[in-house]
């Protein structure tokens, strides 16, 4: 927490036109994240390959014995969709660093239907093969990850880089979304207290 701190609370501080770069770094990222998770699930499915130690065959199985969609788990599901994307309340602090602000519906009309996208695709992919054994959290399913042929000799290079990247990317990438919720809620405090004391001299205006 002491760590968390010392990065987390200067970095809060920062305007956001200062943090562009350091968010820049962080979306590209989040693409490459879910690409990797996207493609090495492809790649493992459409070879049969066991890349994630769960007993492929079995699970596909398992898959074709059970509905691919159940109404009855909409309830579960929903609140999730809600919260992934849920991005009004930083809307209008998000474009503070836009120079040209006729081009805000347009950027945020692209960003929206990327991230629909990929949480489709990611979403799809990830269940289709883990199915009953996909992790609370989905990246997790990468910590047995030993690449994509079955090399018997031993996880190779390439499969430690992704299954490293892959499980602490994530825990790493919520500092960057920090500073956004802090210099949201600063700035809903200050137009609230600015509000309140601008209501108050009117009144005391009005009385006297």
């Amino acid at each position: 927490l002491i760590v968390w701190a010392l990065i987390e609370v200067p970095w809060s501080l920062m305007e956001l036109d200062e943090q562009i770069a350091v968010q820049i770094v962080a979306t590209i990222g989040r693409v490459i994240l879910v690409s990797i998770m996207i493609l090495t699930v492809f790649f493992a499915d459409y070879m049969d390959e066991d890349s994630f130690g769960i007993g492929i065959v079995d699970e596909k199985e398992n898959m074709r014995e059970n509905s691919l969609f159940d109404v009855k788990n909409l309830f579960i599901i929903l609140p999730i969709c809600a919260y992934a994307n849920n991005m009004h309340h930083s809307i209008t602090t998000l474009t503070t660093p836009l120079e040209d602000k006729s081009q805000v519906s347009q950027v945020f009309n692209y960003s929206f239907i990327i991230s629909f996208v990929a949480y489709v695709m990611l979403g799809l992919t990830v269940a289709m093969y883990f199915g009953t054994d996909n992790q609370p959290s989905s990246n997790l399913n990468w910590n047995t990850y030993v690449g994509l042929f079955g090399d018997t000799t031993g996880t190779p290079l390439y499969a430690k880089a992704i299954k490293f990247y892959t499980i602490l990317f994530p825990s790493i990438d919520v500092a960057s979304t920090y500073p956004l919720y802090a210099v949201t809620l600063g700035n809903n405090l200050y137009s609230f207290s600015k509000g309140v004391k601008e209501d108050a001299e009117q009144k005391e205006a009005e009385l006297s």
